[in-house]
C-alpha cells in the first residue's frame, strides 16, 4: 500500500524526509526541523494515515506505506534525491543494506560501505568494539556460547542479537534454571544476546555527530523513568556531567566505525564506574530534549549536508540543563502508581521540554490526548 496524503510540493535536493512510525522519536525529528524553520515530509511505514506525527505544522508531504520493503518504493517513486533521516534500527539497516544503490541520490546515515552498519547493530560486535575503545563493559556471550555450569553473572538479561530484527524486548534471568529455561525458548544460534545485569544506579545516553571524519560529544541525557519504546522522563546536561575519560572513549568507537550521522550511546553508572550498554547509530528520540536545550544536531548534521559553513555553531551553542518529560507516556507510570500524581504534575510544570505539548504546534498532542481518553473510556465501559 501506498498512500500520499498531501500535496506534494518544494520537491527539490535539499528536502528532507523522516522514515518511521508512529511514535513520538518520528514527531521529534519533525520539530527539531520545525524549530529553525524548516518544514519536512514524512514516510510513515505503518500504515498508519491517521498518525499524530502527520498533524504537525511542520509537515509538508506526507506519505504511508504497510511495511519496510514498500518504503524504498516510495523514497524512489518521489524523490529523485533527498536528504533522509531514519528513525528506526530497521529503516537504518534498509538503507545500509542497498547504500551502493542510494548513496548517489540520497543523503542519509552510513558508515562508507553496504552492509557495514547493519553489521554494526550486531550487539556483540558493538561490546568489543567499545571494550576496545576503553569503555568498561558487562560480561557478555551469544546464547549458544553460554555453558550453564560455567556461568555464574546473574542476574543476567537476555536480549535480542539486533534490535533491527529482534526490537527492544529483554528478558531478565536471576538464576541457572530461568536461564536455562530462557534459551530453550530462543535456540536460534546467534539470536540473542546473554549479558550480566548492571546493578544500575543511573542510566545515561552520550549523545553527538560525526561527519566529516569528526565525532562531535555534544550532550548527555540523565533518564529517570523509562518504558519500552525508550525514556519517559530525563535531565539534559553538558559533556562536563560525565568523565572526559567517557567522551573520549565515545570518540575513538564512533570513529572506528567510520560512521557518519548522529548516533546515541547507552551507559549504566553502577556507583562506581560507567559501563557500556549499547550504541545507536541514528537518530536517538532524547535528541530532540538537547535540541530544546540549546544544540539542534540535526539541524547541524543538514546544515553540514548543503554545503552551509556555518553548521558548527549549532553544536556549539550554549546547552541549558533542563528536565525533560515525554507527558502522554510518562503518564502510564502515574496510573501504574510508581509515581504519585502531584510529584508527577510538578516534574511535568518544570519540564522545559515536552514531546507532545508544544505550544506553537498543539495538533499533534490534541490527536493523540483525545485517542488515549477514547481508549480508557472504551476499556472502562
Amino acid at each position: 500500500m501506498l498512500l500520499t496524503l498531501r500535496k506534494l510540493k518544494n520537491m527539490n535536493n535539499k528536502v528532507i524526509v523522516i522514515i518511521g512510525i508512529t511514535h513520538h522519536n518520528t514527531l521529534s525529528v519533525v520539530r527539531s526541523f520545525g524549530r529553525v524553520g524548516t518544514l519536512v515530509d514524512v514516510i510513515l511505514y505503518d500504515g498508519f494515515a491517521d498518525s499524530f506525527v502527520f498533524k504537525s505544522r511542520y509537515v509538508q508531504n506526507a506519505h504511508v506505506v504497510s511495511d519496510i520493503p514498500s518504503v524504498l518504493e516510495c523514497l524512489n517513486h518521489y524523490y529523485e534525491s533527498a536528504v533522509v533521516v531514519a528513525c528506526s534500527d530497521g529503516i537504518s539497516s534498509l538503507m545500509d543494506i542497498h547504500y551502493d544503490n542510494l548513496k548517489n541520490r540520497y543523503h542519509f546515515f552510513h558508515c562508507n560501505a553496504q552492509g557495514k552498519l547493519t553489521d554494526l547493530m550486531n550487539k556483540k560486535v558493538q561490546v568489543h568494539m567499545a571494550a576496545d575503545a576503553g569503555f568498561l563493559v558487562p560480561a557478555t556471550q551469544l546464547n549458544q556460547e553460554v555453558k550453564l555450569d560455567s556461568w555464574q553473572h546473574y542476574p543476567c538479561i537476555v536480549k535480542p542479537l539486533t534490535s533491527a530484527v529482534g526490537g527492544k524486548s529483554l528478558t531478565i534471568c536471576k538464576n541457572k534454571e530461568s536461564l536455562c529455561s530462557t534459551l530453550v525458548q530462543h535456540s536460534e544460534p546467534d539470536s540473542m544476546l546473554v549479558q550480566q545485569m548492571i546493578n544500575i544506579k543511573n542510566e545515561i545516553v552520550i549523545l553527538g555527530l560525526s561527519v566529516g571524519g569528526e565525532v562531535y560529544v555534544s550532550g548527555v541525557i540523565h533518564k529517570h523513568r523509562e518504558l519500552i519504546g525508550g525514556t519517559t522522563f530525563s535531565t539534559v546536561k553538558d559533556i562536563d556531567s560525565i568523565p572526559s575519560s567517557l567522551v573520549t572513549a565515545c570518540e575513538i568507537l564512533v570513529k572506528s566505525s567510520s560512521y557518519e550521522g548522529l548516533f546515541g550511546i547507552e551507559c549504566a553508572y553502577d556507583g562506581t564506574s560507567y559501563q557500556f550498554i549499547e550504541i545507536n547509530y541514528r537518530n536517538d528520540a532524547t535528541t530532540y530534549a538537547l535540541c530544546v536545550a540549546g544544540r539542534n544536531l540535526l539541524a547541524a548534521y543538514y546544515q553540514y549536508i548543503i554545503g552551509n559553513e556555518d553548521w558548527k555553531s549549532l553544536i556549539n551553542s550554549d546547552i541549558h540543563e533542563i528536565d525533560s518529560m515525554v507527558e502522554l507516556r510518562d503518564i502510564i507510570h502515574v496510573m501504574k502508581r510508581r509515581v504519585g500524581l502531584f510529584k508527577w504534575l510538578q516534574e511535568f510544570k518544570n519540564s522545559k521540554c515536552r514531546y507532545f505539548r508544544v505550544k506553537d504546534d498543539m495538533k499533534p498532542y490534541y490527536a493523540e490526548r483525545n485517542k488515549m481518553i477514547k481508549n480508557f473510556v472504551h476499556k472502562i465501559i
